[in-house]
């Protein structure tokens, strides 16, 4: 699966390029007649030349006059004249007053440049020539010919006295390395470009006119581009033009025109889609369905060289092959960046990552050169495995496991790949077949000593023989598809109903059918408090959430331990609190609080959202499951999708509401009727989703302290649902400023409190043979998922310290403790009972529900 959250959790930077993703087949652009209008839908139709995809991996190299102070970033001279302390206080102490950036230029030597090194390098770093089944793999090296400071690398016709050879190292660095690229490699070339200079006369004066007049664009970005493709004929031109200026003000359309029907360059060239403000990621598809490229850096807080910069500011190269993995298992190429000394030296440090990643490609590059996306990305039950499809002579049969930590006990369970009798596994780089094994969990996979393999960062499975399934919409083969892992094991999640209904904060989140319907309770209420002729969706304008802070929210779930959160972005009443484009003026961005509350929601935590492909939820929880059949809903068809093709396709789950006969039937998990807890062992996942106000769902302003359930009756609930093998959603109910109220607030920070010297017998377990004690009905039982413990959870002190057990045996290697404390608990046993001692409760840290571990149980 590939998700928003795994960008943002790295110091990345995603671009699309400017063309189709699925070029297997399709036909180079010399090869066809097709001429393109400088319209987007039209350049957006150009297919991607082959050798791109193919590629993979570059080198981005940012060099340039702020390599000389090599201080903050290449931003350096932007932030020293925007006053920011750090850089006026670095000029201050190192530089003599009236010191010009322009005077930076002069010390630019590049002393120690030379291009045919360089080459070597990037060839030896993997970005290269590589031979796969006859196939041909190149990679390609990115320079910025110019930065925002608008000094070209090159002897610009349009840049006089400030280029590369007027002035600083004399020479022209952009045509020395693309003559020693192509001359000594078979990488790609291409450039970087500015579109844009800060502080350029003539680009502040067209800013000065909102960008209605175009003098620096026909004086100077347009004859530089035309100059550098007639020039040097670049394989890549990474634009960089999005800040400010629209495209048109760019003529960026015209240019692409031309660059795609008569440039030297027509038909290899590829671009970015950095063409003017609103273009990037909007020309050539949805993000996942396109060709993107994940530009990212090697030192995480600059990509021009830092003298400063200590080890820890660097990636290191298992961190590098971790952005390598993701990024080609979600169909990504990756571009990776250096930052060259004024002197023209690449760094040892810098260096070394890129010889090491070499080094690894040698012996894993089968799995990144000319792969393709498989129908999973990261595996379903283990983290840190990420697969690509193979584009060999038998591309649907075989698929590469990217395995980033070395599995404990050489012991690697695979939740995605189904494997058949025939199937075979090796390491590549190792010898011979691994043993497996498939079992209910996934594909068990035995790997070798490892001193017998050649990395120490990441290993690649060679899985030949795949049983590739795909789902149909039929309830016989949705109902086949498997759990995903991560849900069984979450147990405990969060549910939230929030909406208008929160307004009145009376009666129940039906208040809208209530009203409507006559029930008499509702009718009174909005006679004596609202005036004639006032209607429900008179209460939108007072939804206005102007308290809700989603980072409160969000330290307040994980402070209550759950594990999954689930938000109605839709009940009954149709407002939508994302600005669904289906509910025109029934949102909350267009009337209420004027805001997107699920996207502010979302980059916080989990969620459950209906705009599957926006906001990617992890759990889907419909509730149609009332009045309408699923050929009414489309149910199935929705779920396939929902199964094989989705963004979540790997860690989706959905309940069981779909339709009138759904209910506790399909879904991977079943909700059954509201509060449902069947107190015994079910067959099907299951989950209790109920509320702490035992009332309503929704905010309630007249709510008594008697309607909440106390912290004893929750845990009560926690414990009995886990023990039976459900998971717990467990209602809280924001009032319509955004507040979570105090008793809400209390209960969930209880159960966290519980939950954090009792979660071990909570979290990742099992059911054991008993769920409830046979003599002692105030203990429930679960099992560690290794079935090395079994954890016996008492509601009550147990009277005089002694608790009673009548469904484990114990033998004399059988270890009795309780949770949150070291010692042994002493313990005897009988035919039928066993008697455990407790300690004096003054020495315990909970209040409410007590844990006891036993290892070594006999049954």
């Amino acid at each position: 699966m590939v998700s928003a959250r795994w960008m943002l959790n790295s110091l990345v930077l995603i671009v699309i390029t400017s063309h189709l993703v699925d070029c297997e087949n399709t036909t180079p652009a010399s090869q066809t007649d097709v001429q393109y209008n400088a319209t987007w839908e039209s350049l957006d139709s150009r297919p991607l030349p082959p050798w791109y995809d193919e590629a993979k991996i570059g080198i981005f190299l940012h060099w340039g006059v702020f390599s000389v102070p090599g201080f903050g970033s290449e931003w350096f001279w932007q932030r020293w004249r925007g006053n920011y302390s750090e850089y006026v206080e670095f000029m201050d102490k190192n530089y003599p007053p009236g010191y010009t950036y322009q005077d930076f230029a002069r010390d630019f030597t590049a002393e120690f440049y030379n291009p045919d090194d360089w080459a070597e390098l990037f060839q030896s770093s993997g970005a290269k020539y590589m031979v796969l089944t006859n196939k041909q793999h190149k990679g390609y090296v990115v320079l910025t010919s110019k930065h925002h400071e608008g000094y070209t690398l090159w002897p610009s016709s349009v840049s006089f006295s400030w280029n590369s050879v007027d002035v600083g190292p004399h020479r022209n660095l952009l045509g020395d390395l693309a003559n020693s690229i192509r001359s000594k490699t078979d990488l790609k070339f291409g450039v970087y470009h500015s579109m844009f200079e800060w502080f350029n006369p003539l680009y502040m004066r067209d800013k000065s006119t909102n960008f209605s007049k175009q003098t620096f664009v026909g004086h100077k970005t347009i004859p530089e581009l035309y100059e550098l493709v007639n020039t040097y004929k670049p394989d890549v031109i990474w634009s960089d033009g999005d800040a400010e200026a629209p495209d048109s003000y760019w003529m960026s359309t015209d240019f692409l025109a031309w660059l795609y029907n008569e440039s030297p360059v027509k038909s290899t060239v590829v671009v970015n889609d950095r063409w003017g403000k609103g273009v990037a990621c909007h020309h050539g598809g949805v993000l996942l369905k396109h060709k993107w490229e994940n530009c990212m850096t090697l030192d995480k807080r600059s990509w021009g060289f830092r003298r400063n910069a200590k080890l820890s500011d660097y990636l290191t190269t298992a961190e590098l092959i971790q952005e390598l993995a993701e990024t080609i298992s979600c169909g990504g190429n990756i571009l990776i960046n250096v930052g060259p000394t004024k002197d023209g030296i690449i760094a040892p440090i810098f260096e070394e990552r890129l010889r090491d990643l070499g080094s690894w490609l040698k012996l894993n590059g089968k799995a990144i050169y000319s792969t393709k996306s498989w129908v999973f990305q990261n595996d379903t039950v283990t983290s840190g495995v990420w697969y690509t499809k193979g584009n060999e002579n038998d591309v649907d049969q075989t698929v590469y496991a990217i395995v980033l930590e070395w599995p404990k006990e050489r012991q690697l369970l695979l939740g995605s790949p189904k494997l058949t009798q025939d199937s075979k596994l090796s390491i590549l780089g190792g010898t011979g077949q691994l043993k497996w094994s498939q079992t209910s969990m996934g594909v068990t996979v035995q790997f070798p000593e490892r001193d017998s393999l050649s990395t120490d960062w990441a290993w690649v499975v060679r899985i030949e023989g795949i049983d590739i399934v795909r789902y149909n919409a039929t309830w016989e083969s949705l109902d086949t598809r498997p759990l995903p892992q991560w849900y069984d094991d979450a147990k405990f999640g969060i549910f939230i109903h929030w909406g208008l209904y929160s307004v009145p904060g009376f009666g129940s989140e039906w208040f809208w059918n209530r009203w409507a319907t006559n029930y008499s309770e509702y009718v009174e209420f909005m006679k004596k408090n609202y005036p004639p002729g006032f209607t429900y969706q008179d209460f939108a304008p007072e939804f206005k959430a102007e308290f809700f802070d989603p980072d409160e929210w969000t330290e307040l779930f994980q402070a209550a331990g759950a594990k999954y959160v689930v938000l109605t972005t839709k009940h009954h009443e149709g407002y939508t609190l994302w600005p669904s484009k289906y509910s025109f003026s029934w949102n909350a961005k267009d009337v209420g609080p004027n805001r997107d509350l699920v996207v502010f929601y979302v980059n916080n935590f989990y969620s459950i959202i209906t705009q599957v492909e926006e906001y990617k939820p992890d759990v889907f929880w419909s509730d149609g499951g009332e009045g309408s059949s699923v050929e009414y809903w489309q149910s199935r068809e929705f779920i396939s999708w929902l199964y094989n093709d989705s963004p979540v396709k790997d860690t989706i789950v959905v309940n069981d509401r779909w339709g009138d006969e759904t209910m506790c039937e399909h879904g991977d998990f079943f909700s059954c009727s509201d509060r449902y807890n069947p107190g015994t062992l079910q067959a099907h996942k299951w989950e209790n989703c109920m509320t702490i106000d035992q009332v309503a769902w929704g905010y309630r302003r007249n709510a008594k302290l008697s309607d909440y359930l106390s912290i004893e009756e929750l845990i009560y609930s926690l414990v009995s649902t886990v023990s039976t093998g459900g998971n717990l959603l467990l209602n809280i109910a924001p009032n319509k400023d955004g507040v979570i109220t105090p008793i809400f607030e209390e209960r969930l920070r209880d159960i966290g409190s519980w939950l954090t010297v009792n979660g071990e017998a909570i979290y990742s377990t099992v059911a054991w043979s008993s769920q409830l004690d046979n003599v002692n009905s105030n203990v429930w039982y679960t099992q560690s998922k290794n079935g090395s413990a079994v954890y016996a959870i008492t509601l009550s002190w147990p009277q005089g310290r002694n608790l009673i057990l009548g469904s484990p045996s114990l033998s004399d290697d059988s270890t009795v403790t309780l949770l949150g404390q070291d010692q042994e608990l002493e313990w005897r046993s009988s035919d039928k009972e066993t008697l455990v001692i407790f300690p004096d409760k003054e020495t315990v840290s909970t209040d409410w529900a007590w844990v006891i571990k036993i290892t070594n149980v006999l049954n």
